[in-house]
């Protein structure tokens, strides 16, 4: 089969596909049509407190933090990256990611082959040129989990309606219940 791919790619500053989801941005890059599905490369933009919760991938994949501190929690080690910061990983390897804060976190993401991650993020979150409301719907969660006393909301709380019922890429991880002052990860 002949390759689709152009030979060149340039996209100016913010270009690329975006998307909003959970409060959160993604703006692709690199996509596997650009690629022959080699890899996908996006930038994510993280809120403070917010993150990604356990799970697992079939695919490679690596982070290189642009801006912020990034935690990940993987393989059952904690990792703490600053900005210019690097951290790979092979599948099947448990991690989730988190923003301690203060400021904004912007990670280059890049996953290898990148058709999984790019079909799940286009089915499940927000297509947006801008993003105004994923910080609206951040602030929402945060003033829902201070009206619930701080705990973590469901996961089918967290996803969005249209999403319930799509099935997903990731492979969720389910970990047995953790008490309270246990927890490593805050949302």
């Amino acid at each position: 089969m002949p390759s689709t791919m152009a030979k060149v790619k340039h996209l100016p500053a913010n270009g690329g596909r975006a998307f909003a989801n959970l409060g959160q941005t993604l703006s692709f890059k690199a996509e596997p049509e650009d690629t022959d599905d080699a890899l996908l490369l996006f930038e994510h933009r993280m809120p403070p407190t917010l993150g990604v919760p356990a799970h697992t991938e079939r695919n490679y994949e690596a982070f290189y933090v642009l801006e912020g501190t990034l935690e990940v929690e993987a393989d059952g080690e904690r990792y703490r990256l600053g900005t210019g910061e690097f951290l790979s990983l092979r599948p099947g390897v448990v991690h989730s990611l988190h923003n301690p804060g203060p400021g904004m976190t912007r990670i280059l993401t890049l996953v290898s082959p990148g058709s999984q991650h790019a079909h799940f993020f286009s089915t499940v979150a927000d297509r947006r040129p801008e993003h105004p409301a994923a910080a609206k719907r951040a602030a929402g969660l945060r003033a829902d989990l201070r009206a619930d006393g701080g705990r973590r909301p469901r996961m089918r709380d967290r996803v969005p309606a249209f999403a319930r019922g799509v099935k997903a890429t990731h492979e969720p991880v389910v970990q047995p219940a953790v008490p309270r002052e246990r927890r490593r990860l805050p949302l």
